[in-house]
C-alpha cells in the first residue's frame, strides 16, 4: 500500500505557495486549496498546468465545513498563510487561528505532520504564539528565529505587500507531537 501525503493551504489568495508547492511534490502527494474568492481560485488556475489538476482538490468555502466531514489525520502539511488579521478587537473571534479552530486542525493533522503560519500583524501572531505554545500536541519548530521564511513557503503577493510596507513577516512551523 502506497503512502499517500495530503497538503492543505487554507485561503491561498493568488495561490503563489500552493502552485510552488504542487510543482515541486513529489508523486505521492496530493493537495487541498481553499479559497473563498474567487478572484483568488480564479488566477490559481489560470496559472496550473492541466497535467497538474488531478493533484489538486479545490474548496470554495468556509474550511471548517470542510474539515468536519474529513476523517481524523489525513494531513501531513497544512499552510495558513497571512490569513485575514481582523485587528478591531470586537472582530478577533473570527480569526482563522483560534483555540476551537487549533484544535479541529490538529485533529486532522497526523502526527509528525506540520503546521506553517505567516502573518506580518505582530499582535495576531503573539496570539497565534500563544495559542501553540499552550498546547501540549505541538512543539514549536522554528522557535529561535521567526523573520526567517520556512524553505517549504515562497513570497507571495501578500508578503510583498507587507514587505512595502516595511512590515516584517512573521513565521511559525509546528510540528504535532502527540495525538
Amino acid at each position: 500500500k502506497k503512502k499517500i501525503n495530503v497538503s492543505l493551504e487554507i485561503g491561498f489568495g493568488s495561490g503563489e505557495n500552493l502552485l510552488h508547492l504542487i510543482n515541486a511534490s513529489e508523486k505521492n502527494r496530493f493537495f487541498i486549496g481553499c479559497e473563498p474568492y474567487l478572484n483568488g481560485l480564479a488566477s490559481f488556475i489560470s496559472n496550473l498546468e492541466v497535467e497538474k489538476y488531478e493533484k489538486i482538490r479545490l474548496f470554495k468555502s468556509d474550511i471548517r465545513e470542510l474539515i468536519s466531514q474529513l476523517s481524523k489525520q489525513i494531513f501531513d502539511e497544512i499552510f495558513i498563510l497571512y490569513p485575514d488579521p481582523w485587528p478591531k478587537v470586537r472582530h478577533e473571534k473570527r480569526r482563522i487561528l483560534n483555540k476551537e479552530n487549533l484544535n479541529l486542525l490538529l485533529s486532522k493533522l497526523k502526527t509528525n505532520g506540520k503546521i506553517f503560519i505567516a502573518t506580518d500583524v505582530k499582535n495576531y501572531f503573539d496570539s497565534i504564539y500563544e495559542l501553540f505554545e499552550s498546547n501540549v500536541n505541538v512543539k514549536i519548530i522554528n522557535f529561535n528565529n521567526f523573520y526567517s521564511r520556512p524553505k517549504k513557503i515562497v513570497i507571495t503577493r501578500y508578503e510583498k505587500k507587507a514587505l512595502n510596507k516595511k512590515k516584517k513577516p512573521l513565521y511559525l512551523e509546528v510540528k504535532k507531537i502527540l495525538d
